[in-house]
């Protein structure tokens, strides 16, 4: 049997189910956000104590590479963590979908879907972000030591 195949007496049930989920990978995905805006902030912490530092040409290994590298790198490493959290949203959304949620969600289950989708564009963004801001910062600082 496919998934369309599968037929639940206890639909009720079912769509707790689904929203019970999908409020789980909420919780997955906002801790991931978390924890990587707090290592992120001290990474540019630590960026930027040892660049602002009198001694910075002998800190330079550390502030041009070790620090950029290890916070893009982070940022990347959490990527698939967080799009695996989103993956999953959208699946239970799509089950979610068929059930008759526009007489349930106010402004129809296709709109929601489609809005709740945007509002995830925020975790999705923050890992990019990151690593773009990493390089850029690599670059830049490269820039003003000459």
């Amino acid at each position: 049997m496919t998934k369309k195949e599968v037929k639940h007496d206890h639909t009720l049930e079912f769509v707790k189910f689904i929203r019970e989920e999908i409020r789980f990978q909420h919780g997955l995905l906002g801790i991931r956000i978390s924890w990587l805006l707090a290592a992120e902030a001290f990474f540019f912490t630590a960026f930027a104590i040892s660049r602002g530092s009198v001694k910075c040409n002998e800190l330079y290994f550390f502030w041009k590479l070790v620090v950029p590298i290890s916070a893009g790198t982070m940022a990347a490493l959490a990527l698939p963590a967080i799009w695996a959290a989103m993956d999953r949203i959208g699946e239970q959304r799509n089950l979610l979908l068929e059930y008759e949620m526009d007489k349930i969600l106010p402004l129809g289950g296709k709109w929601d879907k489609f809005m709740h989708g945007l509002s995830l564009l925020f975790a999705f963004l923050v890992p990019i972000l990151f690593i773009i801001a990493w390089v850029v910062v690599g670059f830049l600082a490269d820039k003003s030591n000459s």
